[in-house]
C-alpha cells in the first residue's frame, strides 16, 4: 500500500510540469484583423491612409516552448517581433527605426509583455512605454490583444481582435 501511494505521488509530481506547460494557449497561425470587433486606431493611428491599410493587417505567429515570433504585414510591408517567455528584458528593433526593450511572461492563460521604446517621429524623438496582454478564445479561433501605450501625448488603451485564418 505504501509503495502504491509512493508511485502515485511520483506519477502526479512527474506529470505536473507537463500539465503546466500545456495550459498556455497556442497562438501559432495566421491571423487577420477583425476591424468590426477592434477599437479604432484613434489619435495615434496615423492618417486616413494608415487606417485604410490597417484593414489588411495580417499577423503570422510561430510559437515555440520559449518564444513567439510575430510577423505583422500590412500594405506589403512587414515587421517581425520576438517575445521571449523567460521574464528577462530583451532588446530588438522597434517602430520607426527605434529600439525596443521588452519583457514577456505568462499570467495564467494570457501572455503579458511590457516594455519601452524610443523612436524618431516628425515631431522629434519620442519615448514610449507599453503593456500588451494577448489572450486566445476557448475555441482557439479568436486572439485578443489589449495594448496600453503611454507617450508624451498621453495614455491610450486599445483592444485589437484577430480571427484565425490557418
Amino acid at each position: 500500500m505504501t509503495r502504491l501511494l509512493a508511485l502515485t505521488i511520483a506519477a502526479v509530481l512527474g506529470a505536473a510540469p507537463a500539465a503546466t506547460a500545456q495550459q498556455h494557449p497556442g497562438f501559432s497561425g495566421t491571423w487577420k484583423l477583425n476591424t468590426e470587433k477592434s477599437d479604432a486606431p484613434g489619435q495615434f493611428g496615423g492618417g486616413p491612409g494608415a487606417q485604410a491599410a490597417r484593414q489588411n493587417l495580417v499577423v503570422t505567429i510561430v510559437q515555440s516552448a520559449d518564444s513567439l515570433v510575430i510577423t505583422q504585414t500590412v500594405g506589403g510591408q512587414g515587421r517581425t517581433i520576438v517575445q521571449y517567455f523567460d521574464g528577462k528584458p530583451h532588446t530588438g528593433p522597434g517602430a520607426r527605426g527605434g529600439e525596443m526593450t521588452s519583457t514577456s511572461r505568462w499570467d495564467g492563460g494570457a501572455l503579458v509583455s511590457e516594455g519601452s521604446m524610443n523612436m524618431d517621429t516628425p515631431r522629434g524623438a519620442m519615448a514610449v512605454t507599453f503593456k500588451e496582454t494577448r489572450t486566445l478564445s476557448a475555441d482557439g479561433k479568436t486572439m485578443t490583444v489589449v495594448s496600453t501605450t503611454e507617450t508624451p501625448r498621453g495614455e491610450r488603451t486599445r483592444k485589437t481582435v484577430f480571427d484565425k485564418q490557418t
